[in-house]
């Protein structure tokens, strides 16, 4: 990816992220973060504006962490749609190696390992621990990796939410029973 095309990425992920800032649930309505046609990455990247990993923003599902041990709490989700229940896993738990998407799921309520090879991942809009998720490739979400800053760093690198903190020992429990759902409803 040429330097005028990454600053012009960096230049619509700042605006994004004053939103979020603003109004952490709308910020996403109406925001694509498009790369290049001729980038390598265009036809798979989820920011992509041919993108057919997700529906358009105001399709999302609302579900309730019922585990005493979690939240307890609803949270607007915005699903992927190119989840392969029937894949077999090629990483992750080494347990759940050699068997489904599916299975992992339902047993251990791991998430999905994705097309692109990486598991997915539920994250934060906003950093809000008040929610929306949305179910987000460890590719683009992970500390260090590309577009990490664009999601993590809105009140300054690593910090939570001033207001909303996520309380991650809770989330976790959140996490296994949101995918062990997430299968049984797909």
């Amino acid at each position: 990816m040429d330097y005028d095309t990454k600053q012009r990425l960096m230049a619509e992920a700042s605006n994004i992220v004053k939103e979020q800032k603003k109004n952490p649930y709308a910020a996403a309505q109406n925001t694509t973060l498009a790369l290049p046609e001729n980038s390598p990455a265009s036809s798979t990247s989820p920011y992509s504006q041919k993108s057919k990993v997700f529906k358009k923003y105001s399709d999302f599902v609302e579900w309730t962490a019922t585990d005493s041990k979690g939240t307890m709490q609803t949270y607007q989700i915005h699903q992927r749609t190119d989840i392969d229940w029937d894949k077999i896993r090629t990483t992750g738990n080494r347990d759940f190696i050699g068997k489904t998407n599916a299975v992992a799921a339902r047993e251990k309520g791991l998430a999905p390992e994705l097309n692109d090879g990486n598991l997915a991942t539920l994250h934060h809009l906003g950093q809000d621990s008040r929610g929306g998720l949305v179910e987000a490739s460890r590719r683009y979400h992970g500390v260090g990796k590309p577009g990490q800053n664009i999601l993590h760093s809105q009140f300054g690198r690593n910090k939570p939410n001033p207001n909303h903190p996520i309380n991650r020992a809770r989330f976790a429990y959140d996490v296994k029973e949101y995918w062990k759902w997430r299968e049984q409803n797909r």
